[in-house]
């Protein structure tokens, strides 16, 4: 799988989260004139701050803002 920094802080849903380094993967067939596979992800993020909760949630990179 992909390397995952885990140190990286990111905003989801106005939360300061980071990933767990779990990741979830699907694999699909792409019919068509062209046979293809692709696969979908989806990453574990839990809050950056243990104060708010420890919950855990999994979402699209595409859900996620990075903090720069």
């Amino acid at each position: 799988m992909s390397n995952i920094d885990t140190d990286k802080r990111y905003v989801h849903d106005g939360i300061e989260v980071v990933m767990t380094g779990r990741v979830a993967k699907k694999e699909r067939n792409v019919t068509g004139r062209r046979t293809a596979a692709s696969a979908s992800l989806l990453y574990e993020i839990t809050p950056a701050d243990k104060e708010i909760g420890s919950w855990k949630k999994w979402v699209k990179m595409s859900d996620l803002y990075e903090i720069v």
